[in-house]
């Protein structure tokens, strides 16, 4: 057991955390910002536990395994209490299926590719568009803060946009990679 993998335990520890927190978001007026504030410290355990592996030579067969469990748990968690609390629009709605479907596709395909010895790396693009995903799940969990101050709901609903986009191409890529391992008979 590394930091870099009790890291990405605490992420996945945070999720019962938020998910009580989300209960309980109409009790205090700061909740909003207590929920941002978890979240954000979960989402950045993703970026840490990177780079400490990597700094530290912390890399494990168990930080590989769940650091995207880790990340999927967080991102569908969200999307689900966001979804069921009525803090997406339509455009959100349909991001989060897509997030979500694509998460079930790609989990699928590095498990098949795994179990013929190889691997599917994460690629630049789709840091991005976790890193969108996060954006907008922040701006979605304090959307109705800003209700006359600010348009934090549209800006949400664009970033989710971008982020299903991007979710998309991502999850194209990751289908074409694994399509070629199986034209090459190398599962």
């Amino acid at each position: 057991m590394t930091f870099a993998t009790l890291l990405t335990f605490s992420r996945i520890a945070l999720v019962p955390v938020l998910f009580i927190l989300f209960t309980l978001r109409t009790a205090l007026p700061l909740m909003p910002w207590i929920i941002l504030g978890v979240f954000i410290i979960a989402a950045l355990t993703d970026y840490f536990d990177g780079v400490v592996a990597r700094t530290y030579r912390q890399s494990s067969k168990l930080g590989r395994l769940f650091d995207p469990i880790a990340d999927k748990m967080l991102v569908i968690a969200l999307l689900f209490m966001l979804a069921g609390y009525g803090h997406l629009d339509i455009i959100g709605l349909g991001a989060a299926l897509i997030i979500i479907l694509r998460e079930i596709l790609v989990s699928g395909m590095r498990q098949f590719v795994a179990q013929g010895g190889g691997e599917i790396e994460v690629s630049a693009l789709a840091k991005w568009k976790t890193a969108t995903q996060m954006v907008a799940i922040g701006m979605a969990i304090v959307a109705p803060v800003f209700t006359s101050l600010l348009p934090m709901g549209a800006l949400a609903s664009i970033t989710f946009a971008v982020a299903a986009i991007l979710t998309v191409i991502t999850g194209w890529q990751y289908t074409r990679h694994t399509l070629a391992l199986l034209n090459k008979d190398a599962l």
